[in-house]
């Protein structure tokens, strides 16, 4: 199994967004304890509670990313598909694939949020209708060739971009079942997240996405396995205080951080992240917060790179 790290966008505590080079050091330091690949988060903002988070362009800083990094894999967990036109969306993963050379995911997903569509007038209805439109034309335009497409939400005619390296793969963020028949049509990949100690919805959604390929003709390995997961690395005297502190910043009185997040030292993590395996995980990629994309440990990423080892 591969472990990826999702970086964090804002800090939890004070909810500022963090610097490009914030992020930069991050992916670096990811890169030099052996993770397979970093995940940035693609939000005008989110809502915390009664707070707003945002973070940068997800794109425009994994260019900044892999101008300074040679190995890892770089990723979009996930991009709203709504947030930009299919044909400028290939242009840019096509850019991004060559400047990575050829370390570029592009991670797809049809958008959750309703308050940031609304804020910056973006449609929000027919969601999955337009990202069906969106996978049905982008690997064509990211292989180079002239797509033509008569659609009910975009129009293309003898229409192509510039490539100079081979598409990058794509995964998309699935759970209902008319989400699952498009990964199954479409993705190298399939992304569900976010999960913590139990289980269960990860066999539920793994077992969606079997019953859409089989559906759809393609074999189960096909496709890659992704499961975001929520951990946090904490000695065995530090967990109650840990899970106190995580508790304190919770959006909502109803989150329990006991049933969220996988808390506990390096053999506890490994050992749920072993489980995952287990049971059909191709990529962990880890969010070392209580909610993802917040930083919550500034170190935290120190005490994972024991995980990585345990595993390996």
């Amino acid at each position: 199994m591969k472990i990826g790290l999702a970086l964090p966008a804002y800090d939890l505590e004070t909810l500022r967004p963090l610097t490009t080079g914030e992020i930069l050091s991050e992916a670096l330091r990811a890169e030099a304890q052996g993770f397979d690949s970093i995940w940035l988060m693609d939000h005008y903002f989110m809502v915390r509670g009664r707070h707003r988070v945002a973070g940068h362009e997800p794109l425009v800083t994994l260019a900044h990313i892999a101008s300074q990094t040679s190995r890892i894999a770089l990723g979009v967990m996930v991009l709203c598909n709504g947030f930009r036109t299919t044909p400028q969306l290939a242009r840019e993963a096509a850019a991004l694939a060559d400047a990575s050379a050829g370390r570029f995911i592009l991670g797809l997903g049809c958008g959750s949020q309703p308050a940031e569509h609304e804020a910056f007038g973006i449609p929000f209805d027919h969601r999955v209708s337009r990202l069906e439109e969106s996978l049905a034309v982008l690997k064509p335009l990211m292989s180079g060739s002239a797509v033509d497409h008569k659609g009910r939400y975009s129009s293309l005619e003898a229409a192509a971009i510039a490539t100079t390296a081979p598409p990058p793969p794509v995964w998309v963020a699935a759970f209902g079942p008319r989400m699952m028949a498009l990964a199954a049509r479409y993705a190298d990949g399939h992304i569900t997240a976010w999960h913590g100690p139990d289980p269960a919805a990860f066999i539920a959604h793994r077992d969606g996405l079997r019953a859409a390929l089989s559906a759809a003709g393609r074999p189960a390995p096909a496709v890659e396995v992704v499961a975001g997961i929520l951990a946090l690395p904490a000695r065995s005297a530090e967990v109650e205080g840990v899970m106190r502190r995580a508790a304190g910043l919770a959006p909502s009185a109803g989150d329990r951080i006991e049933d969220r997040v996988i808390v506990g030292g390096v053999d506890r993590i490994a050992e749920a992240l072993a489980g995952y395996a287990e049971l059909g995980v191709d990529h962990a990629v880890i969010a070392m917060s209580p909610w993802q994309f917040g930083r919550f440990e500034p170190d935290a990423a120190d005490r994972l790179a024991g995980v990585i080892e345990r595993l390996r």
